[in-house]
């Protein structure tokens, strides 16, 4: 059985990986951290990720404490 390249890597390696590189925070060339920065990426994701709207129904948890645990820069947090 072959082994997965990936599979050798550190918990560490994958860690710092995902710290550096945020899903979703490469879709805008501006700013970080500006309204039009989260305004493109927002943009960005809902093309790329057009399943994610219709699947969480977030309108169905308005009003209600909810945590959001993704693996992003949490664009969709403004929909809760």
């Amino acid at each position: 059985m072959s082994e997965n390249i990936n599979s050798c890597k550190s918990m560490e390696s994958i860690r710092d990986f995902w710290n550096k590189r945020p899903c979703n925070s490469h879709h805008s060339k501006l700013e970080k951290g500006t309204r039009e920065y989260f305004d493109e990426v927002e943009e960005k994701k809902h093309f790329v990720e057009p399943h994610i709207m219709p699947f969480a129904d977030f309108s169905k948890w308005k009003g209600s404490n909810v945590l959001e645990i993704g693996c992003g820069i949490d664009i969709n947090c403004i929909y809760v």
